[in-house]
């Protein structure tokens, strides 16, 4: 796959720019999470952020296989972020609960209806998205996948009610 040419002289000069600052960006992030400037640290730094900025427009230009992932966070960010506050409260009456009461959790497993999608990548996107944003939540993760079926097994600490959407279960 070749590179596209450039049409207008100032794309070139917006392209460049936005590099620039990416690398930038990336070298006083690492000098950051140094927590030191010293010229070697400043030399590493600008070396690692010119070859994580140029790693990055290498994965843009070879047709973006996990485009998807972005959107696709920030449209479930609400929800996981819901969801780990239930989970938290549900889980944490569970154990104030279980020292009182001295009995044990056992859990259960569910399958929850998901639509598995293709091979492609905004498909592997999604499902890796839903599983991430399923075990992030104290109260349950995803155990399996069954394909065949289109199911999501998840085992749940305590019972908590299954979402409806088998696009996005989270």
């Amino acid at each position: 796959m070749g590179l596209q040419p450039i049409q207008h002289p100032s794309h070139r000069s917006i392209s460049a720019g936005r590099f620039a600052l990416e690398w930038l960006f990336l070298a006083g992030l690492y000098l950051l999470f140094a927590g030191e400037t010293s010229g070697e640290e400043i030399v590493a730094a600008l070396a690692g952020g010119l070859v994580a900025a140029a790693l990055r427009v290498l994965l843009v230009r070879s047709g973006r296989p996990y485009s998807d992932g972005f959107r696709g966070a920030a449209r479930l960010f609400p929800r996981i972020a819901k969801s780990l506050l239930v989970d938290s409260v549900t889980v944490g009456t569970a154990f104030v609960h279980l020292l009182f009461t001295r009995r044990m959790l056992l859990g259960r497993f569910v399958e929850i209806p998901f639509d598995t999608g293709t091979s492609g990548p905004p498909s592997r996107t999604r499902r890796a998205l839903v599983v991430g944003g399923i075990s992030f939540a104290p109260n349950q993760y995803v155990a399996g996948l069954r394909f065949e079926t289109g199911r999501l097994i998840v085992h749940q600490l305590c019972e908590a009610p299954t979402s409806k959407d088998e696009q996005w279960p989270v």
